[in-house]
């Protein structure tokens, strides 16, 4: 008897849902916003503000590390 089975293989450990690579925004359209994820040089990190047009690196206190 076979059984199928769904695995996620890229989700994070955590649960939550795998998330894409940061890029750098052209403006206020494409800004992250509060609760956005993103991969960046191989860590996770959240936006803990609206409007989020930079990196982790360039201003850290926009990010939070997942």
């Amino acid at each position: 008897r076979l059984m199928a089975v769904s695995v996620a293989l890229d989700a994070p450990p955590d649960g939550s849902q795998p998330c894409d690579e940061w890029v750098q925004p052209v403006g206020a359209s494409d800004a992250y916003r509060k609760g956005d994820r993103v991969l960046f040089q191989g860590a996770t990190y959240e936006s803990v503000i609206d409007a989020n047009t930079w990196s982790p690196a360039a201003y850290p206190a926009g990010w939070k590390k997942v």
